[in-house]
């Protein structure tokens, strides 16, 4: 059955939707006998998931199809987000999931979105994905925190992970947000414009061991870890707002653009942008250009090793004036591979190989220090509690120090539009 596109959003929480549904699901047995239909009938469908009180799921064995160029698209589709207990995405190709909720506020383990070795071409957006609600500051110093997983590929044994799109979602009250690695040789990543917050280990981690031809991680919100690294599991959680962490080998084609990463006022600290290949000898290559970063540990934007990076117009300091750890911008400090550009940048210490050009470190974290470079001179970590917050107290202030030194920074200076999600090159 074709139905009209839908031109006026879902309750307003997202635009006008951008399939046109050929067939309406309504429940688990009607999406059960749909997606056991064979790839070439359903190359080119656009199911419109409608609510059911009774969750659905998608087992590892329903979705191993390749639906061709025209491809499958499983789109929430009505006035409330259909509700997915789990899903599993393995040996697909050229699939689109939209539009949904995926949560289960009972499990205390694996994932709630899995993506298995031997896809290519999936699409992750627009989704809501979540566990169960657990208190942000509660003390899970014990390793007591247990929910599932947000995001996360895994290996079916064989092949990879090819190209994959993970945009536009909301992640939150998960063990880690995004978690991928088993990239393809050729493969091209993209996470970008998602909110990933409330999260007991990383934000969003990247293995780089086999790391994708390219990987764009940008204009994502990031914020509120709930570990702290010295929490008793085993092994140890590693709260990171973003992570790649790489092996025996170069990863280059990395871009990381206009991210927002802030503490909030979550008990969790850890790193803000952090980049290692953790083998001597071997270098991460990226663009790293316009983020803003609050974080709650020394590194605010590292990069280990580091070859042919452009470091641009980035702002990093503590999540708040009270905290200890001296928040830090480092490039190559393990080893420097040659060619690394700094430039535009601020922070507490700038400590960087190759070329650093009109870069401030303003060497004092203190609430007089801040009140010369940035419109919100007496912000705590409560105050930076969200995305709003972050871009009005860390904006650049007009006539201060940064001000007089000219295009420095990623809020206020002109560089960073957060809205339209552009850079403005001409100040590079």
């Amino acid at each position: 059955m074709i139905r009209r596109r839908i031109v006026v959003g879902r309750n307003g929480d997202r635009p006008a939707y951008p399939y046109t549904p050929t067939d309406i699901i309504t429940t688990q047995g009607e999406l059960d006998t749909f997606l056991a239909q064979s790839a070439a009938t359903l190359e080119g469908k656009v199911a419109g998931i409608q609510y059911n009180a009774t969750p659905y799921t998608i087992a590892r064995t329903q979705l191993r199809k390749n639906y061709g160029t025209g491809g499958l698209v499983l789109m929430g589709y009505g006035a409330t987000r259909p509700v997915f207990s789990s899903v599993a995405i393995e040996r697909a190709v050229n699939l689109t999931l939209y539009g949904v909720e995926i949560s289960d506020p009972t499990s205390t383990s694996g994932n709630l979105l899995a993506i298995y070795t031997q896809s290519d071409q999936i699409t992750i957006s627009n989704n809501v994905i979540h566990g169960k609600a657990l208190d942000p500051n509660a003390d899970y110093s014990s390793g007591n925190y247990a929910n599932t997983g947000g995001i996360q590929t895994i290996s079916n044994g064989t092949g990879s992970v090819d190209n994959l799109t993970i945009t536009g979602n909301t992640i939150y009250d998960v063990t880690g947000g995004i978690t991928l690695s088993l990239a393809g040789a050729s493969a091209a990543w993209s996470i970008t414009q998602n909110t990933v917050r409330n999260t007991y280990e990383d934000n969003i981690k990247i293995s780089m061991v086999a790391p994708p031809a390219s990987l764009d991680v940008s204009w994502n919100v990031l914020s509120e870890l709930v570990a702290l690294s010295a929490d008793a599991t085993v092994p140890p959680p590693h709260p990171d707002h973003l992570q790649l962490i790489g092996g025996s080998v170069d990863a280059g084609g990395i871009t990381i653009l206009g991210n927002i990463i802030f503490g909030g006022t979550s008990r969790g600290q850890g790193q803000g942008i952090f980049l290692d290949d953790m083998t001597a000898g071997h270098y991460f290559t990226a663009t790293i250009k316009g983020n803003v970063v609050a974080c709650g540990s020394a590194n605010g934007l590292k990069v280990n090793r580091a070859k042919n990076c452009t470091i641009i117009g980035n702002t990093v300091l503590a999540r708040d004036v009270a905290q200890s750890a001296s928040v830090v911008i480092a490039i190559g400090q393990d080893e420097d591979g040659g060619g690394n550009v700094t430039k535009n940048s601020t922070a507490k210490t700038i400590t960087v190989a190759g070329t650093s050009a009109n870069n401030h470190a303003f060497g004092t974290q203190d609430s007089t220090t801040y009140s010369s470079l940035f419109d919100g001179p007496t912000f705590t970590s409560s105050a930076l509690s969200s995305r709003a917050a972050v871009l009005s107290a860390l904006s650049m202030k007009v006539g201060g120090s940064l001000d007089a030194a000219t295009n420095i920074g990623a809020v206020g200076s002109g560089y960073v539009d957060f809205d339209a999600r552009t850079l403005n090159a001409g100040m590079e």
